[in-house]
C-alpha cells in the first residue's frame, strides 16, 4: 500500500468513529430526555447519569445497568 492510500483509510476511519460519536451523543441526549419527562419520584436514576456512559471502560458495565433502571422508571411512570 502507498501512503497517500495509508492516509485515506486513516481519514476515512477517522471520519466514521467521530459519525459513532455523534450518534451515541444523539442517543444519550434523547435517553436523557426519557428520564427527564419522568416524574421525579418514579426515577430509578438521575437523567444526567446516561453521560456516565462516554467513560471507555466503566461504560462495559454501566450500560447494563442503565438501561435497567431506565425500564424501571418507565414501568414506575406508567403504573
Amino acid at each position: 500500500m502507498t501512503s497517500e492510500m495509508l492516509d485515506g483509510i486513516r481519514v476515512l476511519a477517522l471520519f466514521l468513529i467521530l459519525i459513532g460519536i455523534v450518534i451515541e451523543i444523539v442517543f444519550l441526549r434523547a435517553l436523557q430526555n426519557v428520564l427527564e419527562r419522568c416524574a421525579p419520584p418514579n426515577r430509578a436514576m438521575s437523567p444526567g447519569h446516561v453521560w456516565l456512559t462516554l467513560i471507555p471502560v466503566f461504560s462495559l458495565f454501566w450500560q447494563f445497568l442503565m438501561i435497567s433502571r431506565i425500564a424501571e422508571s418507565l414501568r414506575r411512570e406508567f403504573a
